[in-house]
């Protein structure tokens, strides 16, 4: 465990490989480590996260079984306005059953950050953190990557999904970067996300197109300056799609369905200024 955690922090992420292999084989040849330690499953269990998170990989392990039941989350802590447009996608668009879930269970972690983004012991209690984040991060690397891999959902359904899903995934790792955890992930998750913007929107209904315009938004918010220029054009065109104006209706839009605090709404505004300071509607 002390070797994969140096993988990490020195980002050898193909030594983490190696190691992370033979701890997933003593996992199997113990039959879990639930009778160990009981640090030793919550620490199997984060820093497989980390590496699935950077290296697009599916959750090797379990959530653990002291995290399966935590009363730290109140699951109800969601936005009105997320509730009414998730009730209504899953009316018009009930393949993406998994692109709600993941919203669902956002929602109270996003809510607990920004209740405790000024509470300075609220982000030093690591153990608190991991149980806060895990299920939550659990989830969303467990949910399909690839057409391939999620054959039952229609290709246009599965991109809102893997947006989501990507757009999640940053805001947990802004979430690991406020607590002074491994980050280096948000790279990673905003290559693949600009990769996925090249795919027509046409053919999905308009309550996903609110959901993938949130997704490019989130991205654009959290993206560092050298991705941000390929998610503004995509963001200006789904404005001029979803008839959004004005910053304002942006910031409203995004405060009420999923926001962070910790990112100054001043980024938003940028989406309206071209280059030369001038006001820009679309591209």
């Amino acid at each position: 465990m002390g070797f994969i955690c140096v993988d990490t922090r020195v980002e050898n992420w193909e030594r983490y490989t190696v190691h992370m292999d033979g701890l997933e084989r003593i996992y199997h040849l113990r039959h879990g480590f639930d009778a160990s330690d009981s640090e030793i499953p919550l620490m199997t269990f984060w820093v497989d996260l980390m590496g699935a998170s950077m290296l697009d990989r599916y959750p090797r392990f379990p959530i653990p079984r002291q995290l399966a039941d935590s009363r730290r989350i109140n699951k109800d802590d969601i936005p009105q306005t997320l509730r009414a447009l998730l009730h209504h996608a899953e009316q018009v668009a009930p393949q993406g059953g998994r692109i709600y879930t993941m919203l669902r269970m956002m929602a109270p972690v996003i809510a607990m950050a920004n209740r405790n983004f000024h509470n300075t012991l609220f982000w030093t209690e690591p153990a608190v953190l991991v149980e806060v984040l895990g299920v939550v991060s659990h989830f969303a690397l467990s949910v399909p990557k690839c057409p391939e891999d999620d054959a039952q959902t229609d290709y246009p359904v599965f991109v809102v999904q893997r947006m989501v899903q990507l757009a999640c995934l940053m805001i947990l790792s802004e979430l690991k970067r406020l607590a002074s955890f491994h980050w280096a992930d948000i790279g990673p998750l905003c290559d693949r996300f600009v990769i996925l913007l090249q795919e027509s929107s046409h053919e999905i209904p308009m309550e996903l197109k609110k959901l993938r315009f949130w997704a490019i938004v989130t991205a654009y918010s959290l993206a560092r300056p050298e991705f941000r220029d390929s998610l503004l054009v995509e963001a200006r065109r789904s404005m001029s799609d979803l008839s959004i104006h004005s910053s304002e209706q942006v910031i409203g839009q995004m405060k009420d369905i999923l926001w962070l605090e910790s990112i100054d709404p001043i980024i938003l505004e940028s989406i309206f200024v071209s280059g030369n300071g001038q006001l820009q509607l679309s591209a």
